[in-house]
């Protein structure tokens, strides 16, 4: 769970009413009465850092959550019902104990955060806490940078009445951001906010904290095996993995693998990987993968699930068909892997590529009751133009249709509107010489064609004339020449040398410049349009279906809707297209 969710409680109600049900401890450990935070020193290596069970005899766990904060935690869950936290009780869902009974163990190097919640582990008998930090190693102590109790007391006591609830409702954020090794990447930042807003600039001190490799805590308590693994570690999640990797991928701990995986991914172990470039959260699910996980959804958390656990255990199956996708419903495995988003909840793999390349407005087409109703639709780049029901040439202009000529079954225009050409209703190619007093005249010494495609620049025009022979005309010679291949439709991009088109049988090609060779590409498609830039490739099937992909890692997705004709804008970010009925819908990411 991110830092940045709401907890249920300000930090000092929370800490109030745990106070009053357990008293305090003074540093040496005896309960006193006084500030309301547990206060413990870490004594020596001796010091007894586990609280609740103490040996689990080999047994599974249920859930092994490592960072567990002010709230979320799998002992709220159980003992506070006010403080349940919902997606806790999805991971839950996944065990196979969720009752109070459940083989549990959390560990969290702050003291105050175990402090909390070591009360309520009488509720929970068969579960322990660990104050400690999981690290790649086993170390006496480490340093974690936190907001101390102290440091919280001295600024609260400094607010007014008014200011205290904004103030506890922004510092319980900060104090969920204690991190191993240095500050938290954006605590300087919420630091600032906090400042600008109550007044204070809190200060992450750091403390010292046992440290503890993922191999010896399972021999420190004993388990064997986990069924979820939560881990929310504020930038040290990667480095959890890899330990709990070491351990695991030792002989005779094929066992030891968690069934389940949950860690944060919001950039923050990039940040802590000393400057590093690397995407080190995606490195480890490559990692994970390799070891038998697959990765079930990417998100502000991340979650896998262990191959061989999901063949053998119904729970996790049942589990992992709670996923399902929000805008074409693909659920389960058919949709992994599925990407959480705020804005649009849980998309499929491919709903989340359309997502990422054009927001939520891919699925939100608009029409324009005021459009005429068209035959053709085409666009230089900028502006969309097309041909009416009556067979003229029109074009929409600051949102006004301008018309010319007439008999016109398609037309094809230069970015800068140099060359407009159209095809008659015998094939024949006519330009446009005067766009305002609709004088169209015949290209000398062109082929009748059924389909034709300008460059944007102009310096090229294809087309493919009722035989499927490809053409070229080159305006600098002002020829037509017969190029390689048969098809039945064409589309170029703006600089003429990326060119893709359909055959007779519906495959698709891809052609780069005049002195290119086809290429056959993937798809079953009757008609293809190629954005300007050449990156983005809209095409339909003969049951008018809409598809797009990018084209430089060709992945066909299907988008909503049924359709005749369809083009793009110059950077792919605006689209039309036409329905059966005549009428354009579009959609802009702009």
């Amino acid at each position: 769970m991110a830092a940045m969710r709401r907890s249920c409680k300000t930090p000092r109600e929370a800490d109030r009413s745990q106070a009053t049900a357990r008293g305090r401890y003074k540093a040496d450990g005896q309960v006193r009465g006084g500030p309301p935070w547990y206060r413990r020193k870490l004594d020596d290596s001796n010091h007894n850092f586990v609280y609740g069970k103490q040996d689990f005899y080999q047994q599974k766990l249920n859930m092994l959550q490592i960072g567990l904060g002010t709230f979320g935690t799998f002992v709220q869950n159980f003992t506070c019902p006010e403080e349940v936290n919902f997606a806790v009780s999805w991971l839950l869902d996944a065990t196979s104990d969720n009752s109070d009974g459940l083989l549990a163990v959390g560990v969290e190097p702050v003291p105050e955060h175990v402090d909390r919640l070591v009360p309520m582990l009488k509720h929970l008998r068969n579960s322990a806490l660990v104050q400690a930090a999981v690290t790649g190693q086993d170390q006496e102590q480490i340093e974690v940078h936190a907001i101390t109790p102290d440091s919280y007391e001295k600024h609260a006591q400094a607010m007014r009445p008014a200011e205290l609830r904004d103030f506890n409702y922004l510092v319980v954020f900060l104090r969920n951001m204690s991190c191993v090794g240095q500050a938290h990447p954006e605590f300087s930042r919420l630091n600032a906010f906090l400042a600008a807003t109550c007044g204070v600039n809190i200060e992450m001190q750091p403390i010292r904290a046992r440290a503890i490799s993922y191999g010896a805590l399972v021999q420190k308590l004993g388990f064997r095996g986990v069924e979820v693994l939560l881990i929310d570690a504020e930038g040290y999640d990667c480095k959890i993995l890899q330990s709990m990797i070491d351990h695991c991928s030792l002989p005779g701990n094929q066992h030891a693998w968690p069934e389940l995986i949950q860690f944060e991914t919001m950039g923050h172990s990039n940040w802590m990987g000393n400057g590093s470039a690397k995407d080190l959260e995606n490195e480890m699910c490559s990692t994970l993968e390799q070891v038998g996980y697959m990765v079930v959804c990417y998100g502000k958390d991340t979650q896998l699930i262990r191959l061989s656990a999901v063949e053998t255990e119904p729970r996790l199956q049942r589990w992992v068909d709670t996923f399902c996708c929000r805008q074409c419903k693909e659920y389960s495995h058919d949709g992994m892997p599925f990407w959480h988003t705020i804005a649009e909840g849980n998309l499929c793999k491919h709903c989340s590529r359309l997502f990422q390349a054009f927001g939520s407005c891919v699925w939100e087409w608009a029409t324009t009751p005021d459009d005429p109703r068209l035959s053709t639709l085409t666009t230089n780049g900028l502006l969309l133009w097309g041909v009416d029901c009556h067979g003229r040439a029109c074009c929409c202009r600051q949102g006004r249709w301008e018309y010319s000529g007439n008999n016109l079954l398609r037309i094809s225009v230069s970015s800068d509107e140099s060359l407009i050409l159209g095809l008659d209703t015998s094939g024949r190619v006519m330009q446009c010489s005067n766009w305002n007093s609709s004088r169209w005249d015949e290209l000398p010494g062109s082929p009748r064609l059924g389909c034709i495609s300008v460059a944007g620049d102009s310096w090229r025009v294809w087309g493919v004339d009722f035989n499927g022979q490809v053409w070229v005309y080159l305006r600098e010679s002002t020829s037509w020449e017969e190029m390689s291949g048969w098809l039945d439709q064409v589309s170029i991009a703006w600089n003429g040398r990326d060119v893709w088109g359909v055959n007779s049988y519906d495959e698709v090609y891809y052609c780069s410049g005049i002195y290119g060779l086809w290429n056959p590409a993937a798809g079953k498609l009757k008609k293809v349009s190629v954005s300007a830039d050449g990156r983005h490739l809209w095409g339909l099937n003969d049951w008018s279906q809409v598809f797009w992909t990018y084209t430089y890692k060709m992945s066909w997705i299907r988008v909503p809707g049924y359709l005749v004709d369809i083009c793009a804008s110059e950077d792919g970010m605006k689209v039309w297209g036409l329905d059966k009925t005549g009428y354009v819908w579009g959609f802009s990411c702009t």
